[in-house]
């Protein structure tokens, strides 16, 4: 992206101070404007349009001169008068005989407002008397449109300049302040949406959304000659639940701190929103120059077709034959193709690749294993890592039951129902990488093992004094040093390590501290640790504390859960939760065994969040985060917050790779070949899903990139209940 300087820095450097002095020496009669048209021409200060910045240069002289670095002439004294919008003088006819859904509205469109134009007065009484703000001002570049239809005017909206700060959407984009004010000015605000009080239809309100944001870019361009790349809104929880805009593909991102644009002594007059983003360019981070060096950065979109994935996820990989390699990507291709079905209906009856599919599978070759199937699908993931600003490395392990194979070799015990019958499986623990939109980047690493392979399992009472690398557990170890590992190839990239209670390890945490490392961890508290320099334990030290400050927090829906051995967990509906906060630093000591009681102690940081007010039917949220990066604010704290629900994604990843690949219904007779189909499961459980989240992240995208022609007339077919518009005999 081209990089232009402001007009206060070109002002404040050494040359456009030189021109402004000279200007004001020679021309001392001259007013303010006189002063900055001149100032502009001599500094090319121009606008993406080639017009002069006038007000933004008058700005910035008034701010220098506040500085003391000059002095401009006296400005024209002028009558004070309130601004007032020009509206249309009586209410706009209401709409008529408006049907219940948006599929049935006639001839619905949106009509751009001109200042000039008299449609004008006509946005401006509808907003004016209908829309909650009423009167406020729009500030910098403008775009106004009406909801017109046959039945009358439905509603209209506007898009306005960005907030020049706001917390939630600057962490989620992840840019720095200079990055900011550089990449400001491609981010535009929708400042008002108005659907009339009248206007009771189903889906218009998303559908209108859908339509303003396929016309922002080329009208907003055509306007200011710059090409809008995201963008923002606010949406008051109290009145609006959102569901709009998450039909239009919004990403909910955290709320407001309930400060106007306006507000400078902290009155918090506004009240709480809800921040929502939307990305025009789903590329926006490698369009504003963010990605540098390194590894070839590859778009989240890049190679996806039909007939490319598959080579591009596989190809490469080092099986000893290429022949080897071409039949593993014609599985994963096949299969891709019917994730949710066995390989004998993914291809179709063929029975050479039938024969070949077993053949791989059955194959003695030592060097067909689950890393090195997976090693192309993770260099492919970094290049797709090298593109973005920040990521989430989550991990977690997930139980595969296959108590149904009897005859299956080398599986171990992964738990006992309710009539303690042991189930026999494998336990796979695996790390995904997410952006922060939510979209799934790739796998980082896979492991898979059968419990009781560790020595340190077989003897409970040695179970502490084992060194880490011996027990099951060192598999999160293991998998944070891969981490590490792609983290040091990509250097810029901000990544952090997420993991849940499970990970609670001394051994972990010391890992991370080390001078070597540098991805943080942030991980859920699972034991009550002694502290260095207090007789209470950490969680009893945190319950006594006072929080620092209360934020609030939507809860997502949680599914109702049913799992073997285990108490049932119902399902609650999504709520905005209000969590009291308290962070502090901590210095944990070592586990009091003999192997280790010598170790040093670490330092971490706490924060603690709870739930207050919660409602009667939902048990009150805890959450006690253990971190490496230092939480010394309560912005930091907030963002430990923020991150750690990205650790669900995880969780649904697993879900779709049972439950959309039906993994756990793979009839081989061994570990090793249950091992080389989950590694290409895994990635086409990965493709599944982040064409899913794709989809909900860039709507706009053309369904052949993903589909061939007679797939998408299928699905049309089947979505509609018609033929395409665009079929063809």
């Amino acid at each position: 992206m081209e990089e232009r300087d402001t007009v206060k820095q070109v002002l404040s450097s050494e040359h456009g101070m030189g021109v402004v002095r000279r200007l004001l020496e020679e021309r001392a009669d001259w007013g303010r404007v006189s002063l900055a048209t001149a100032v502009c021409q001599e500094l090319s200060l121009k606008d993406w349009r080639g017009a002069a910045q006038l007000a933004g240069c008058l700005k910035a002289l008034r701010e220098l001169e506040a500085k003391e670095v000059l002095r401009l002439p006296a400005a024209r004294a002028r009558e004070s008068r309130s601004w007032t919008p020009r509206r249309l003088g009586r209410p706009v006819e209401e709409p008529k005989q408006v049907p219940e859904r948006v599929e049935a509205i006639g001839a619905l469109e949106l009509l751009e407002v001109g200042r000039a134009d008299a449609s004008m007065r006509i946005w401006n009484e509808l907003i004016s008397s209908e829309h909650d703000l009423h009167s406020c001002r729009l500030v910098g570049r403008q775009l106004r449109y009406l909801i017109r239809s046959e039945h009358g005017w439905l509603g209209a909206l506007a898009f306005g300049s960005a907030a020049l700060k706001l917390r939630a959407r600057d962490e989620w984009i992840g840019w720095s302040p200079e990055q900011r004010r550089r990449g400001l000015e491609r981010v535009v605000n929708l400042s008002r949406l108005l659907i009339r009080p009248s206007v009771h239809c189903q889906n218009l309100a998303s559908r209108v959304l859908s339509v303003a944001l396929r016309r922002l870019p080329d009208d907003f361009e055509r306007i200011y000659g710059l090409r809008p790349w995201l963008v923002e809104t606010f949406v008051n929880p109290q009145r609006y639940p959102g569901t709009s805009f998450r039909a239009a593909n919004w990403v909910e991102v955290g709320t407001t701190q309930g400060r106007g644009r306006n507000d400078r002594q902290g009155l918090v007059e506004q009240g709480i929103k809800v921040v929502y983003l939307y990305e025009l360019e789903p590329d926006f981070r490698r369009l504003w120059g963010w990605s540098d060096g390194g590894i070839e950065p590859l778009g989240l979109d890049a190679g996806l077709q039909e007939d490319e994935w598959a080579a591009q996820e596989f190809g490469g990989a080092d099986l000893g034959d290429p022949r080897r390699v071409q039949r593993l990507i014609r599985i994963a291709s096949d299969q891709g193709t019917c994730p949710d079905g066995s390989y004998l209906s993914a291809a179709d009856g063929n029975g050479g690749a039938i024969h070949g599919y077993y053949r791989f599978m059955e194959s003695p070759e030592e060097r067909i294993d689950m890393e090195r199937i997976l090693a192309p699908h993770i260099e492919q993931t970094k290049r797709r890592m090298r593109g973005l600003c920040r990521v989430y490395a989550i991990q977690d392990t997930t139980e595969l039951d296959f108590s149904t194979r009897a005859d299956t070799t080398g599986l171990g015990v992964i738990g006992a129902n309710q009539t303690s019958t042991k189930s026999r499986g494998l336990n796979l623990h695996t790390t995904l990488v997410v952006d922060r939109s939510g979209a799934t980047v790739g796998i980082l690493s896979g492991e898979s093992f059968a419990s009781g392979e560790a020595p340190a399992t077989r003897k409970v009472k040695n179970r502490n004094a084992s060194r880490i690398e011996e027990k099951e557990s060192g598999r999160w170890l293991r998998a944070y040093q891969r981490t590490v590992a792609a983290a040091e190839q990509l250097p810029g990239l901000d990544m952090i390590a997420i993991m849940d209670r499970e990970a609670d390890i001394y051994e972990l945490f010391q890992a991370a501290l080390g001078s070597k490392n540098r991805v943080p961890l942030l991980i859920r508290l699972q034991h009550n640790r002694r502290l260095q320099d207090s007789e209470l334990k950490l969680v009893d030290q945190l319950r006594q504390a006072a929080p620092d400050f209360e934020i609030q927090m939507r809860i997502p829906r949680q599914r109702t859960r049913y799992k073997k051995g285990k108490k049932v967990r119902s399902g609650k509906p999504a709520r905005l939760a209000t969590l009291a906060v308290h962070y502090e630093p901590v210095q944990i000591r070592a586990p009091q065994v003999a192997a280790k009681k010598d170790w040093p102690s670490l330092k971490l940081w706490v924060v603690r969040a709870v739930e207050v007010n919660a409602p009667a039917e939902a048990e009150p949220i805890e959450w006690i985060l253990l971190t490496t990066r230092p939480v010394t604010t309560s912005k930091q704290a907030r963002q430990c917050l923020v991150v750690y629900r990205y650790r669900w994604r995880i969780e649904d990843y697993h879900r779709v790779l049972k439950s959309g690949c039906r993994v756990e219904k793979l009839q081989l007779t061994s570990r090793k070949r249950l091992e080389r189909a989950l590694a290409i499961a895994m990635v086409v459980a990965w493709r599944v899903m982040h064409l899913t989240l794709l989809g909900r992240k860039a709507p706009n995208l053309p369904c052949d990139v993903f589909f061939e022609s007679a797939e998408w007339q299928v699905l049309s077919l089947a979505i509609k209940k018609k033929c395409p518009a665009n079929r063809r005999a």
